[in-house]
């Protein structure tokens, strides 16, 4: 007789990987991949913007209730933020409802004291001094944001966290007006979507697997090292623009737009426009909610060396807080003195670089505590109030 065969009930009982080897072999090997590669990005990638994510409302921000490791410039610092997802001095629970006295500031990179810890940067020199004065002292800020950033987080501060605060600081770069073309083409989505999911997922290999952080990496030819994956510049830009913005005209016009009359006429009017609607539209915010705004503008290491007290943006920027009545405070007399501009270079500034080391960080905050107002008015626009 012929060897034997099991029958269809002892084949139905044999486990699945008996019956389908090659799919377990290949399930097998997919396990040991996965897991080899995430331990291999635990150990191998260097990453310093843990804390950093996509926002579907103003693009990109800071994850709330994280201690993490900041680095900038070769120096590694020590990064916190607040359960409002803003630096801090500490992770801490914020009361959106506090009925106290308090500051909100606004910015990009500098704002947000890229390559200091706190306590070096303005914001925690600020909180650190007019908590004396009962003043509560929050850092909205977050690097490349810019004016349709300020207007779109402070509106859903207000709006959908429920933020009380009487003081808005608004901090002006020269980079706003580049910025605010390279984001016009972003249109806020809802946060449970394809495009928040696909984000997420990104985001969360790109810190976690060694293989698609290395392939990123390696095909990141952009002007600058993305932070994060979830801020790219090219996520905001607009289709038409994707080429031109990532030109080298373009990305010579960050610095020098408002000195140089061919790139002003291509891209600096049409970025000034952009701000100007943008920050039109905060200070209405402001004024329906009865918060005391303010533009803060500051040099650019090349202004400085030029002595230049005045250019576009200080006229600009002036002339609009005049027309809107908003404060003004400029900070272009602060670092240019007269004094031999590499010195002023080499005090404050980090070497290389355009932001301010704590040395400068500690002269904005002395000059910013002679305009802010310790006696703010409310901090929550009354019932019955309306917009401007």
């Amino acid at each position: 007789m012929g060897e034997c065969m099991p029958d269809r009930g002892q084949r139905s009982q044999s486990g699945w990987h008996v019956r389908h080897p090659w799919s377990a072999i290949i399930l097998v090997v997919a396990a040991f991949t996965l897991a080899t590669d995430l331990l291999a990005g635990l150990l191998l990638i260097q990453d310093y913007d843990r804390y950093r994510t996509a926002h579907p409302v103003f693009h990109h921000g800071l994850l709330p209730g994280r201690s993490e490791k900041g680095r900038w410039a070769a120096r590694e610092y020590d990064v916190f933020t607040n359960s409002l997802g803003f630096r801090d001095a500490k992770v801490r629970e914020i009361d959106p409802q506090s009925s106290g006295k308090r500051l909100l500031l606004i910015g990009d990179s500098f704002t947000e004291g890229i390559g200091v810890p706190w306590e070096e940067s303005f914001a925690g020199i600020l909180d650190s001094a007019l908590s004396k004065e009962g003043i509560e002292v929050l850092n909205a800020a977050a690097v490349s944001y810019s004016p349709k950033f300020y207007y779109a987080k402070t509106k859903y501060l207000l709006e959908e966290e429920k933020l009380r605060f009487g003081q808005l600081f608004v901090f002006i770069d020269n980079s706003d007006p580049m910025n605010e073309i390279t984001y016009e083409g972003f249109i806020p989505y809802r946060k449970i979507s394809l495009r928040w999911l696909s984000l997420q997922a990104g985001n969360f290999f790109y810190h976690h697997s060694y293989l698609y952080y290395s392939i990123k990496t390696l095909l990141n030819t952009s002007r600058e090292n993305p932070l994060s994956l979830s801020w790219n510049r090219k996520m905001g830009a607009a289709a038409t623009d994707e080429t031109s913005l990532e030109s080298e005209e373009f990305i010579r016009a960050t610095p020098l737009w408002s000195e140089d009359a061919e790139l002003f006429e291509k891209w600096g009017k049409r970025g000034l426009r952009l701000a100007a609607e943008n920050m039109e539209k905060l200070a209405d915010l402001c004024t329906a909610n009865h918060v005391k705004m303010t533009v803060v503008i500051y040099p650019w290491p090349h202004m400085i060396q030029n002595s230049e007290l005045d250019n576009v943006q200080t006229f600009f920027w002036k002339d609009f807080c005049t027309k809107n009545n908003v404060g003004f405070v400029n900070l272009y007399p602060v670092f240019i003195t007269g004094e031999d501009p590499a010195a002023i270079l080499n005090r404050y500034f980090i070497p290389g670089d355009v932001h301010w080391n704590s040395l400068g960080h500690r002269l904005v905050a002395d000059r910013l505590l002679e305009s802010i107002d310790t006696m703010p008015g409310s901090p929550q626009a009354p019932e019955g109030s309306k917009p401007r």
